[in-house]
C-alpha cells in the first residue's frame, strides 16, 4: 500500500506535530512504504515547504514527496512553454521562480498587466513606469497560483483577459480549499474562496461557470492522478511490490475524502478527527481519532 497525507490537521496543527505523527512517518520510512504529503497550500516551492515541515516535525522531509496545490502544473510545460502566461496570486517574487522552474518562462503578473493598463482598475494606484501594451505578447494561458491580496483588481483583470481571448484562454487554478483549520478557534477561508468568487462573478454575467477552467488540488481528480503516478515512481525506486491501494488520510470530507472517492481505482480514504472534521455525515472508508489510528487501520487491512 501507499499513503497520501494531508498536512494541516493530520500531521500538523498550528505548526506543532499532531501526537503520533513522527512515529507514523518513522515507521513508513523504516519499512519503505511509499508516501507523499498532499496539501492544497502553495505559493512556495516544494523544497521550501519540505524545509518548513521538517522544522515543525523535527525530522527530514524530502521535497520529492511534497505535492502542493500547484505542483501538477509541471505538466503544462509541454503545452505552454512558449506562451505568455498571466499569473494570479500574491508575493510574485516567490511565484514567478516556481512557474519558471515548471518550464513556463514567459509570464505576466496582474501587477504588470495593471501597470500597462491603469484604466482597467482605476481604484488602485499604479506603481512604476507603464510599458507600451502594443509590445506585450497576447496572453495564451492563466495560472492562478493562490489567492491574491487585491481580489477586486485581479478578478477584473482575469475576466478582462477571458473576454479579450473570446472566452477561449485556459485558466489553470490551484485554488482549492474553501476553508482550513489552524490554531484559530474556527475554520479560516482558504485560497479556494477566491475561485468561488470568480465562479460567482463570471456566472452572474454569463449564466454559467467558465468552461475553460482546469482545477488542481484536492478534491480534483487530476491532482490525485498526479500523486498516484508519483507514488508508483517511488515504489519502482524502492524496488517493492506493485501498489494495491493508495490511502488518503485527511481531515476534510469535502476535499481529502471526496477527492479519493472521485479518483476511484486504487484510492481509499481515512478521515481523522484531529483537524477540521469534528463529527457528522461522511463518506470515508474509515473514521479514526488521529494519524496513528489511521496507520493501525491501514496495516490491519494488509496483514
Amino acid at each position: 500500500f501507499a499513503i497520501a497525507f494531508d498536512v494541516d490537521g493530520v500531521l500538523l496543527r498550528g505548526g506543532e506535530p499532531v501526537p503520533g505523527a513522527r512515529e507514523v512517518l518513522d515507521f513508513l520510512d523504516e519499512n519503505n512504504v511509499p508516501h507523499v504529503f498532499m496539501t492544497n497550500g502553495g505559493g512556495t516551492t516544494e523544497a521550501k515547504k519540505a524545509e518548513s515541515m521538517a522544522k515543525c516535525l523535527g525530522r527530514k522531509v524530502e521535497d520529492s514527496r511534497v505535492v502542493l496545490g500547484h505542483t501538477p502544473m509541471r505538466s503544462l510545460q509541454a503545452k505552454h512553454h512558449n506562451d505568455n502566461v498571466l499569473v494570479v496570486g500574491k508575493h510574485y517574487e516567490k511565484l514567478l521562480p516556481i512557474l519558471h522552474a515548471y518550464g513556463l518562462p514567459k509570464t505576466t503578473t496582474t501587477e504588470e498587466y495593471h501597470r500597462q493598463r491603469p484604466a482597467c482598475y482605476p481604484d488602485l494606484p499604479v506603481e512604476g513606469q507603464a510599458q507600451d501594451p502594443s509590445f506585450q505578447e497576447p496572453i495564451k494561458a492563466v495560472c492562478v497560483m493562490n489567492d491574491p491580496l487585491y481580489w477586486g483588481r485581479d478578478l477584473q483583470i482575469l475576466c478582462d483577459v477571458i473576454e479579450d481571448s473570446g472566452h477561449t484562454v485556459p485558466v489553470y487554478s490551484a485554488c482549492a480549499d474553501l476553508q482550513y483549520s489552524s490554531d484559530y478557534p474556527s475554520p479560516r477561508f482558504g485560497n479556494g474562496a477566491f475561485r468561488h468568487a470568480f465562479d460567482a462573478l463570471y456566472g452572474a454575467v454569463h449564466g454559467e461557470a467558465y468552461p475553460k477552467q482546469v482545477l488542481y488540488g484536492k478534491p480534483n481528480k487530476v491532482s490525485y492522478d498526479y500523486v498516484e503516478k508519483v507514488l508508483e515512481e517511488e515504489e519502482l525506486r524502492l524496488g517493492g511490490e506493485p501498489i494495491e491501494a493508495v490511502y488518503m488520510i485527511g481531515d476534510n470530507p469535502e476535499t481529502d475524502i471526496l477527492g479519493a472517492r472521485n479518483a476511484g481505482g486504487k484510492w481509499r480514504s481515512v478521515l481523522t478527527l484531529s483537524g477540521l472534521f469534528s463529527g457528522g455525515e461522511h463518506h470515508a472508508d474509515a473514521l479514526v481519532k488521529d494519524v496513528s489510528e489511521a496507520l493501525e487501520y491501514i496495516r490491519s487491512r494488509h496483514k
